[in-house]
């Protein structure tokens, strides 16, 4: 464990920061550049470069946004391989900046949307297109650098 988080760390480090100035990455806000709601997110709950826990309303709200595709991991809070990943998923998160928005949701907290969304094991990571259809979907702990190519493989 310590040398996959370890691994995730090093990978966020890695990336040359998002913004043309080299100031680094988009603000962890829900308020762009000018002041108004980020273009990224209509809801604002989920927000570049980190990960939203969400509620099923919630979800089903950011699915039906446009902007940006999603990347859902379906997480329950007893999984050790759904622990493990955590820091990977905030390492994507940082990498994909405003391609994606990345948000998770907890099983235990919203059984009903995870039987709808068809989950059958923890984790499970799907990705959702700009019209909120299913894109991908995987079973099991994803490293960062695999979650980011999971989204690249895409091409959305």
């Amino acid at each position: 464990t310590a040398a996959r988080n370890s691994a995730a760390t090093a990978f966020a480090a890695g990336w040359a920061p998002a913004d043309s100035d080299g100031r680094g990455g988009t603000p962890r806000t829900a308020q762009g550049a000018a002041g108004g709601p980020a273009a990224f997110c209509k809801s604002g709950r989920v927000v570049p470069g980190a990960v939203a826990q969400l509620t099923a309303a919630e979800l089903t709200e950011e699915l039906g946004d446009p902007s940006t595709p999603v990347l859902l991991d379906v997480f329950a809070a007893w999984c050790g391989p759904c622990k493990q990943m955590a820091p990977h998923l905030e390492a994507a998160a940082e990498h994909l900046n405003s391609r994606a928005r990345v948000a998770k949701i907890d099983y235990d907290k919203e059984p009903d949307m995870a039987d709808k969304l068809g989950v059958r094991a923890f984790p499970t990571i799907i990705l959702f297109g700009p019209d909120g259809k299913e894109v991908a979907r995987v079973e099991g702990a994803l490293t960062a650098p695999e979650l980011v190519a999971m989204v690249d493989r895409a091409k959305l």
